[in-house]
């Protein structure tokens, strides 16, 4: 275990300028008919996204949210906030032909 002091004497710093909180955002990756996935991000407006597996969907996604925040800071707008969002599975009966 490293002490406080031990961080100290190589520079650690209690709060780095480096550090960033991390956000959480929920996708919804929907398989396409033509193979792959598209994702959406419901908070973040227009963001949008597709892979060729859910692998790569997921982290295109990841690369889509950091563009997307990146490009709110350098307009000097809002980050937009996860609030709220359920997923839920609902039932309904098949329609009759």
């Amino acid at each position: 275990m490293i002490s406080f002091n031990q961080h100290t004497s190589v520079g650690y710093c209690a709060n780095p300028p480096y550090q960033r909180n991390m956000l959480k955002y929920t996708i919804i990756l929907v398989p396409e008919e033509e193979g792959g996935y598209s994702v959406e991000v419901p908070a973040l407006p227009s963001c949008y996204t597709q892979g060729e597996t859910k692998k790569e969907a997921i982290a295109m996604a990841k690369e889509a949210i950091a563009l997307y925040l990146e490009s709110c800071k350098a307009h000097n707008e809002p980050i937009p906030q996860e609030s709220g969002v359920e997923s839920l599975t609902v039932e309904v009966k098949e329609p009759i032909a």
